[in-house]
């Protein structure tokens, strides 16, 4: 199951913590490249708020933001709120929600473990067809440090700086990564299989050694209670370009003289 706790309103917090008590990383893994239909919608409702009475609008931004942090995609639909009404209709229908209140839902709980197993087989048929035709986008990383054949970077999708910056938060979801080749082919692999927008790559940092690079800075934003343990992986942590280049600086401030 998932377990729902309230955590301190600050800028390195989110209104709520969401971690799989479960099956480790089997619900998280399993969005990759799917779009957000009101199969999904529905599997993720189930699997975030059974038992609990929800505003709608709540419901629509945590299963988008699961969704999108999971490798999920917005495909092809023209109306998200559609989506859902689509999908908390069907759940009323079938004896799955309650409507007590105008734009107030009541997630029953019973059948949550069948939807988790309806999922992929409602869904994975049509992943061929929404990532087909899809062209790699040019892009670049707005500053680069360092020298060396390998490489970490940052990078974010707009949409979390901008839903941060919009509630007055100074920190969203990044990805912290390494490459030892070439680390915008590894990105554009990610925006053509699994991103639903184009990321802005902040930096990269050139190094001989970006794994050694990779893990002290992933430990220190991990003991600082920043990794997004509901997010794909463990390379997304709720910071900024401007937090982790801080602590680059610290670790080796001759990296920075000429930036």
């Amino acid at each position: 199951m998932v377990s729902m706790e309230k955590q301190k309103n600050s800028d390195h917090s989110l209104d709520v913590k969401l971690t799989d008590t479960n099956s480790g990383n089997d619900l998280v893994n399993s969005h990759i490249e799917l779009p957000l239909t009101p199969a999904i919608i529905k599997k993720l409702i189930f699997e975030l708020f059974a038992g609990h009475l929800v505003q709608r609008q709540k419901i629509i931004n945590e299963v988008t933001r699961i969704h999108l942090s999971r490798g999920g995609t917005l495909g092809r639909t023209k109306s998200i709120t559609n989506s859902f009404k689509k999908a908390l209709n069907n759940m009323l229908r079938e004896g799955h929600a309650e409507n007590p209140t105008l734009g107030h839902w009541r997630i029953l709980e019973q059948n949550y473990q069948q939807s988790k197993s309806l999922l992929l087989a409602t869904t994975i048929s049509s992943v061929s067809q929404v990532t087909e035709g899809i062209s790699q986008p040019r892009i670049a990383a707005e500053k680069t440090f360092g020298d060396g054949s390998g490489a970490i970077y940052l990078y974010y999708l707009p949409t979390y700086r901008d839903h941060a910056q919009q509630h007055g938060k100074s920190v969203w979801p990044c990805k912290i990564g390494r490459s030892n080749r070439d680390p915008l082919e590894r990105v554009m692999n990610q925006i053509a299989t699994a991103l639903p927008e184009q990321p802005v790559i902040d930096f990269i940092l050139r190094t001989p050694n970006p794994h050694a690079w990779e893990k002290a800075i992933h430990s220190i934003l991990t003991i600082r209670g920043l990794n997004m343990k509901d997010s794909p992986g463990t390379e997304w942590f709720l910071t900024s370009p401007e937090e982790v280049i801080s602590l680059m600086k610290l670790f080796d401030p001759t990296l920075f003289n000429s930036n």
